[in-house]
């Protein structure tokens, strides 16, 4: 089971926000156009990193349902338990 990284996602979001500030603040047309190229890619990227975390998660969740983990758990220790399992992925 592989672990979610997100500082992947934290990266990006940061960068596009960078971005976006120095296109607010860049006057000359050429220089707003390639920032605007350079924001829609890290967007795109971000969109991508988001969707394959997202199916890692599915995975993991998938693989610990099928095995009956997530009943077991929840009969054993009730409304806790997704807060537990978050703490075996740190």
């Amino acid at each position: 089971m592989s672990t979610v990284d997100l500082s992947q996602i934290v990266q990006l979001t940061n960068q596009i926000a960078a971005l976006q500030a120095q296109m607010q603040a860049a006057s000359d047309p050429t220089v707003k156009a390639l920032l605007q190229s350079q924001i829609s890619v890290a967007e795109a990227q971000l969109q991508a990193m988001a969707a394959h975390q997202q199916s890692q998660i599915d995975a993991s969740n998938n693989l610990l349902d099928g095995l009956g983990l997530f009943a077991t758990l929840n009969n054993s220790i009730g409304s806790l338990a997704p807060s537990i399992i978050g703490l075996f992925k740190r």
